[in-house]
C-alpha cells in the first residue's frame, strides 16, 4: 500500500504565505507615512480650521515629556454639528522641519465647515502645537489588522509546511 505524497506545490503555498507574512511585518515596522503640521498654535489659544469627516491630527512638538491634551472644537459657520476629538492611545511620531512631533489626538466634524479648536494641557506640560494632516499608515486599526494578518499568514505557513513535511516522509515497507 502506498501513501500519496503532497506535491511540491504545497511547499510553494507555504513559502508564499511566509513571504506575505514577512512583507506584512516589514510594513508594520515602517514609520508612519504622510501627515503634515498644517497650522501652528499655542495651548489655550483657539485656532480656526476647516474640519470634515476626514480626521486632522493635533501634533505636539516633542521635547521630552509631551502634554496630555484636552481639546475642544466649536463651530464657526455651521450648526447642528457632530464633532469628535479622540486622544491617541499610542501616539505616532514624525519628523517635520528637523523637529520631532507627536500626534496627540485626531479631530473631525460633520458637517464640514470652519471650526475653532482649542487645546489645554491636563498635566501642565507646555509645547508648541499644530493641527494638520494625519498620517495614513501604522495607526491604530491598521496596526491591529496588520498584526492579525501577520499571525494568520505565519500560522498558515507553519501549518502547511508541517503537514507537507509529515506526508512526504518515505513510507517504509516491512521487509
Amino acid at each position: 500500500m502506498s501513501k500519496s505524497s503532497p506535491s511540491r506545490l504545497w511547499y510553494g503555498v507555504a513559502a508564499l504565505a511566509a513571504i506575505a507574512g514577512v512583507l506584512v511585518a516589514v510594513a508594520l515596522l515602517m514609520p508612519s507615512r504622510g501627515g503634515a503640521l498644517g497650522q501652528r498654535f499655542e495651548l489655550g489659544t483657539p485656532v480656526e480650521v476647516r474640519l470634515s469627516s476626514d480626521p486632522l491630527m493635533i501634533w505636539a512638538q516633542n521635547a521630552g515629556q509631551a502634554p496630555e491634551l484636552d481639546c475642544e472644537a466649536d463651530e464657526v459657520d455651521v450648526s447642528m454639528q457632530e464633532i469628535s476629538v479622540v486622544s491617541m492611545q499610542s501616539p505616532v511620531t514624525a519628523e517635520f522641519d528637523g523637529s520631532t512631533w507627536r500626534g496627540m489626538a485626531t479631530v473631525e466634524a460633520e458637517p464640514a465647515g470652519q471650526y475653532q479648536v482649542t487645546c489645554e494641557s491636563i498635566n501642565g506640560v507646555s509645547a508648541p502645537l499644530a493641527i494638520g494632516e494625519a498620517p495614513t499608515l501604522n495607526v491604530g486599526r491598521n496596526r491591529v489588522l496588520g498584526t492579525v494578518a501577520l499571525i494568520a499568514l505565519l500560522g498558515l505557513a507553519v501549518a502547511v509546511t508541517a503537514v507537507v513535511a509529515v506526508k512526504r516522509r518515505p513510507v517504509r515497507s516491512p521487509s
